[in-house]
């Protein structure tokens, strides 16, 4: 169409622009984040994600987080993390750290309380030897003089976790006990004190093929396959990991005189309820912190527990873990216990609310969000510690085309009913500073 400006013509946007090739309509395609998972024969898995982009995110992960730990190796998880550059079965510390780093800008290493992972980001030619380095991390010679090198910059790396960690180990403690997810991701006292017997032991338990895997954003599934066939072959066969402990709720407070407010976290198991549902109870969740931090004392549909925003100086809503051993809930500093009891009562009204949620915007603008959070978290290389968690603890939410779409089908009966779920299960919380309150 044109229309005329008493100048020149000029075409509408709706108009395709000469020499412009038309927009393709989205109408009857799908997304292209649809990530495959393949179990090779010697147990090991590869998740691939296919992405057109001349750079390739590459990471090895093996599930042998803090949950895998026993009292013998406790915090082997974490020291390992941090320990990552040093010698290997087969190359010296240098060497490998002088291929990583012409290999990739930055290589870094983390532990969950599910995966050990180390991976970053390099060009596609790159992709091959930087995984074989990466897989060669999974076989550390674990030289006692290297592994007491690295002791102080363990100690400083536990050192750095503030309130907010702390707060979260004694959640799991609170939610799963004393075992499995409930065990410390940095124990509290001596970090950088794990014996080397301990080491050797983790290694000789976790380091094995049917708990590894490899993930790559931007090969095909086949390049993939291929790819782990190749580097994860030298790895022992080892035997499958066990399931979680199951959740069951209880509370952990820890009085810490002089603390800056307190801080708290609460939480309610998952268990047998969609991750959509609960990506999109995360969005209600975290819309009503947020409006708390707008001054907004009312929160969604107007029907849930006030709270005065003064008393909550900061909070998010949050899910930890994946699959059957999942919790939702909120985390949050408040000025004083007193403050914090009346926060962690607003949250739970804030989810009693929801349980007898009706169609509406506020119900449509958290499918939003949960949709374009999701949809953001696969646009990011960070996308394949999310793939490796999911792979190994819930491999269903693998496709985010397919989480789309249940988010998008999901009516108000259906997340009222997975709040209600929720709610039904016992409550987990946990709390440092002023407690007394609580």
């Amino acid at each position: 169409m044109l229309r005329n400006t008493g100048r020149r013509s000029l075409s509408t946007l709706s108009e395709p622009m000469r020499g412009v090739p038309a927009h393709a309509s989205s109408a009857g395609t799908s997304l292209s984040y649809a990530a495959t998972l393949e179990t090779l024969s010697s147990g090991a898995r590869v998740v691939s994600l296919p992405r057109k982009h001349p750079l390739v995110a590459v990471r090895v992960a093996v599930q042998a987080g803090s949950r895998f730990e026993t009292a013998s190796t406790a915090g082997a998880s974490f020291f390992l993390a941090h320990a990552f550059m040093k010698s290997t079965r087969s190359q010296s510390s240098l060497r490998l750290t002088r291929t990583l780093e012409a290999l990739a800008p930055s290589t870094q290493a983390y532990a969950s309380r599910d995966l050990l992972l180390v991976g970053g980001v390099v060009p596609r030619e790159s992709a091959h030897a930087y995984a074989a380095a990466l897989a060669d991390v999974l076989q550390p010679a674990l030289k006692h003089w290297e592994m007491d090198d690295a002791r102080a910059a363990v100690a400083l790396r536990a050192a750095e976790r503030g309130d907010d960690a702390l707060v979260d180990e004694l959640l799991h403690a609170a939610a799963f006990g004393g075992s499995s997810y409930g065990r410390p991701l940095v124990p509290m006292r001596n970090a950088s004190k794990v014996p080397q017997s301990a080491l050797e032991e983790h290694v000789a338990n976790c380091y094995v093929a049917q708990r590894a895997l490899l993930v790559t954003a931007g090969l095909e599934a086949d390049e993939a396959s291929a790819l782990a066939s190749d580097v994860l072959g030298a790895l022992p066969a080892g035997t499958a990991a066990p399931a979680p402990t199951a959740y069951r709720g209880g509370e952990r407070l820890l009085e810490m005189p002089g603390n800056n407010g307190t801080h708290f976290a609460l939480a309610h198991s998952t268990a047998g309820v969609s991750a959509a549902a609960v990506a999109v109870l995360e969005a209600m969740l975290g819309e009503f912190v947020a409006a708390v931090g707008r001054h907004n004392r009312v929160g969604v549909n107007g029907r849930l527990g006030k709270l005065d925003a003064s008393e909550l100086l900061s909070a998010v809503a949050f899910t930890s873990g994946s699959g059957d051993a999942a919790v939702l809930g909120v985390r949050g500093q408040a000025a004083d216990g007193a403050q914090a009891k009346h926060s962690v009562a607003a949250v739970r009204a804030t989810l009693d609310a929801l349980t007898t949620l009706a169609d509406g915007p506020e119900l449509v603008g958290a499918k939003h969000r949960a949709t374009r959070a999701l949809l953001e978290r696969y646009a990011t290389a960070d996308v394949t510690a999310h793939l490796a968690t999911a792979a190994a603890t819930a491999p269903s939410s693998l496709s985010a085309a397919a989480l789309v779409e249940q988010i998008a089908a999901l009516s108000a009966a259906d997340v009222a009913g997975a709040a209600k779920k929720i709610k039904a299960t016992p409550l987990s919380l946990a709390a440092i500073g002023d407690v007394d309150g609580l």
